[in-house]
């Protein structure tokens, strides 16, 4: 494992600095319009000829095509169209439902996580206990509020991670935490043992520049026990816990493009709608302005006025190439970027191209469930509780759409006919969204036969004189 020294310990780990400015450009994608327009060139380069308060103008009236946002949340709106199902005793429950730094439940967790996975698939979440003080008991400590939180580390954030085989797999045996500023949280393993160190940057006098020093070192614990892993999971989708491409990367890097492309057009548009008056044969004057009712003479007598009208034989072209890259979003994102088509695909190419989507997104819920589950039974081991009997699950359900009346109609009719029993057309029309999730048969006949109980007798209805008896029961 490396040492890390006051003049090592800063230093970012080059497969991390090389995603840097991919993560940031990522992330305004996905935010939109106002931090794409606060990033000004960053994201809109600026013509050399352009100063820069004709580049503001410029910006200011390019509109922004949303296509990276619109991809991630109907993403997320799939992953979790159910909410997501935690299964843990009631005290320990309790405990989850404020697990967050901010006091936020574990499911908000979730949520944060799969949208790390989709923007930047790197982060960090650790489980942290502040350190005990002997003889103080569990019940005293959480009436402190000395109690585990999860927290969550972007990106950003991560020096570098070292790995090493731990217990029989690859594990973090050093993790570097840029805190804030001043602040760095080094987690390693020495001999076999969790310990923490928290670096501050001792800010240098006069020419000197800062430098970073050990402030404090101390190894958590749980009660005498003390831990021989580091109680982080690092997100990612990927196997090796080094940064990877993000699933949405080829979108917010088409969605940028597609920023260039819009503001080629709105120039265009502008120097349209923006004819340029000319004079030649004239002295220079300044007395001359352009509006309704003004008129311009000139004494000289080959003076010639005209408008200087910008041709756009481009604008076309220009235009094609933006709806190009918008296309090339929804492919590369999601079928809910595109248009609707006229042509009817085969039911095996709606089949293939559904599962292909169907494919990655649940990767990527599968990854978001076990790094929760991770971290949910550190959380456990923290607080004394039985890890095993603790679970937590997304539905892997992404289909919104409901049964149709004649899908449900066959349903019915092929269970009367002898398909298949009861039970199966039940869970067909939970399945289907014709019936809710927690549906209980035998609950719902017994609401039934109390409906039937308070329903008064058909002969108690009173019958008109012009009704024949026959039709009274």
């Amino acid at each position: 494992m490396t040492e890390y020294t006051p003049q090592t310990i800063g230093i970012i780990d080059p497969a991390i600095a090389e995603f840097l400015d991919e993560w940031e450009t990522n992330r305004a994608m996905i935010a939109g319009a106002r931090v794409v327009r606060a990033g000004g060139e960053k994201y809109l380069p600026k013509f050399p000829s352009v100063d820069p308060a004709q580049h503001r103008a410029i910006i200011e009236r390019t509109a922004f095509f949303p296509g990276a946002s619109r991809t991630h949340e109907g993403l997320m709106g799939l992953l979790f169209r159910k909410p997501p199902v935690v299964d843990a005793g009631e005290g320990f429950l309790t405990l989850l439902n404020t697990i967050r730094a901010d006091g936020g439940p574990i499911e908000d967790l979730a949520e944060e996580v799969a949208s790390e996975l989709l923007t930047v698939n790197f982060g960090v979440l650790l489980t942290d206990v502040p350190p005990s003080v002997p003889g103080r008991s569990k019940a005293q400590e959480e009436a402190m509020g000395i109690r585990p939180r999860i927290l969550h580390y972007e990106a950003k954030s991560i020096l570098g991670i070292d790995t090493g085989v731990v217990n029989n797999r690859q594990q973090p045996i050093n993790v570097r935490l840029q805190q804030d500023a001043d602040t760095i949280r080094e987690l390693m393993l020495v001999n076999g043992v969790y310990q923490v160190r928290i670096w501050t940057r001792i800010k240098g006098k006069g020419q000197k520049p800062s430098q970073w020093a050990i402030d404090q070192t101390f190894t958590p614990h749980r009660g005498a026990e003390t831990l021989d892993e580091i109680p982080v999971t690092v997100i990612t989708l990927g196997r090796r816990l080094k940064p990877t491409t993000a699933p949405l990367y080829d979108v917010c890097d088409l969605n940028r493009s597609h920023y260039h492309a819009s503001a080629n057009l709105a120039t265009c548009d502008y120097w349209l709608s923006n004819p340029i008056p000319w004079t030649t044969g004239t002295k220079p004057r300044e007395d001359i302005s352009i509006g309704q009712g003004e008129m311009w003479q000139f004494p000289e007598e080959n003076a010639k006025i005209g408008m200087l009208e910008y041709a756009g034989a481009q604008v076309g072209q220009l235009e094609s190439r933006a709806n190009t890259i918008r296309d090339y979003m929804a492919s590369a994102g999601a079928r809910i970027l595109a248009a609707e088509k006229a042509a009817v695909e085969s039911g095996q190419a709606l089949e293939i191209r559904n599962a292909a989507q169907t494919a990655s997104l649940d990767h990527v819920r599968r990854t978001m469930v076990r790094i929760i589950l991770d971290q949910i039974e550190w959380v456990a081991w923290w607080a004394g509780e039985d890890e095993t009997t603790v679970n937590f699950e997304v539905s892997g359900d992404y289909t919104a759409a409901k049964l149709s009346p004649e899908e449900r109609k066959q349903i019915v009719a092929e269970w009367q006919a002898g398909l298949f029993s009861k039970e199966t057309a039940i869970d067909l029309m939970v399945a289907g969204g014709a019936l809710a999730e927690d549906y209980d048969f035998e609950a719902d006949q017994d609401r039934i036969a109390a409906e039937a109980a308070d329903r008064p007798p058909v002969d108690t209805f009173p019958v008109a004189d012009n009704q024949s008896d026959a039709l009274v029961p």
